[in-house]
């Protein structure tokens, strides 16, 4: 059958989760004594790396900040203020140059028989901040520890990027200091590219690198923030004929969300053993656990698999399915095998639009390698989850 698109799946949510700060309560800064917090609207970070002390961000990152207290939770009428290299953009303070931000909040989060309560971020020379494209299903599964079977995966990109022509990939873009590997949050990022060698990419203007290459591109990925401009590496186009050998990776969730698979890759290198990002191929799943299947980011070469077309009851113990991805005359098969957890009963479950069809025999689910994206997946991978303007 045809992939459909699916309603929110385990799959998309564990990953979302295992990946976004908008799950993990990040993008906080926690007083000195703890008596407060603020928050801080559409501020990046890498989850599952915790935005802690010592806080940091890069000049001209827009701090629009929220207070919260034990008094109240969150309070709109709670005054913020803060001291050091800051200016102010309308309601929101812009971090102006290296030093240190010292955050005081008002009535009812002070308190007047206790110490003077603080908060501090730091801002942080551009010269000691590095940024790099993230592989981001990869990099989420290894944070989160969750197991892989068959190849290896790539928590860590090394440029140049050699991405098959005509398949659109995103990345998103972290920010971290290479002295302590401390994750640096922004706002207002934006990648660049630019064309050294070729025809040039269709790229967008994103605070991702969101771009679709041809055979004979050669570009210069960059990321922005205010007035600062890092470098992320090198893009080269490869035509598909390049792929020389292709094998899978299944990475599946920790053991405390169910230890089921989430995602699969097919990692596709060259014939001088150079991976290649974006090779579109058609996937095949067989086997007694009937897995939904859908396209993902970052590519046509991932699909999030996801083990929930059978009631919650019925998925435990053992479990099988035998995936295979095809590419030409390219082709692997790997059998997986792992422990379900069953869940309470639900009596309005239905699986899944996303499920294998269940008339007639084999079960078979395929999708053509085409650049389709999950929508839903897109928006959180690439945008912040919005938690109110202060």
């Amino acid at each position: 059958m045809r992939v459909r698109p699916a309603s929110r799946s385990l799959a998309v949510l564990l990953l979302a989760c295992v990946l976004l700060p908008a799950c993990d309560d990040n993008d906080r800064v926690v007083s000195e004594h703890r008596r407060f917090e603020l928050r801080f609207a559409e501020l990046y970070d890498e989850a599952r790396v915790d935005w802690a002390p010592p806080y940091r961000v890069v000049p001209g990152t827009r701090l629009c900040a929220r207070a919260e207290c034990g008094a109240c939770g969150s309070c709109e009428d709670v005054p913020v203020s803060a001291t050091g290299p800051v200016g102010m953009v309308g309601e929101c303070f812009v971090a102006d140059q290296p030093g240190m931000i010292e955050w005081r909040v008002g009535a009812p989060c002070d308190d007047l028989d206790a110490p003077t309560d603080r908060a501090w971020i730091e801002i942080v020379r551009p010269e000691d901040v590095a940024a790099e494209p993230l592989l981001w299903p990869d990099r989420a599964i290894a944070r989160a520890g969750g197991a892989v079977q068959g190849a290896a995966l790539t928590p860590e990109l090394r440029p140049p990027l050699r991405i098959v022509a005509n398949a659109q990939i995103v990345l998103p873009v972290r920010l971290y200091t290479p002295a302590d590997g401390h994750v640096v949050a922004w706002t207002d990022g934006e990648v660049a590219v630019t064309t050294t060698q070729g025809r040039a990419p269709v790229a967008d203007l994103d605070p991702a690198l969101n771009l679709v290459t041809f055979a004979d591109t050669v570009a210069d990925a960059t990321f922005k923030v205010g007035s600062t401009t890092w470098p992320i590496g090198q893009v080269i186009g490869v035509p598909p004929e390049s792929a020389a050998t292709l094998a899978i990776a299944v990475g599946f969730a920790p053991e405390d969300a169910g230890a089921a698979p989430v995602f699969a890759r097919a990692v596709a290198h060259d014939g001088d053993g150079a991976a290649l990002l974006g090779l579109p191929v058609t996937w095949t799943i067989d086997g007694e656990a009937r897995l939904a299947v859908e396209p993902t980011l970052p590519g046509p070469d991932y699909i999030l698999v996801d083990d929930n077309c059978l009631p919650p009851e019925q998925r435990g113990g053992p479990r099988q399915a035998t995936i295979s991805a095809r590419h030409g005359d390219l082709s692997a098969t790997l059998d997986l095998r792992w422990t379900g957890v069953a869940g309470e009963p639900d009596p309005k479950w239905e699986p899944p639009d996303n499920c294998p069809d269940t008339a007639g025999c084999g079960c078979r689910s395929q999708t053509g390698g085409s650049p389709a994206l999950s929508g839903l997946l897109g928006l959180l991978a690439l945008r912040r989850r919005r938690r109110g303007r202060p």
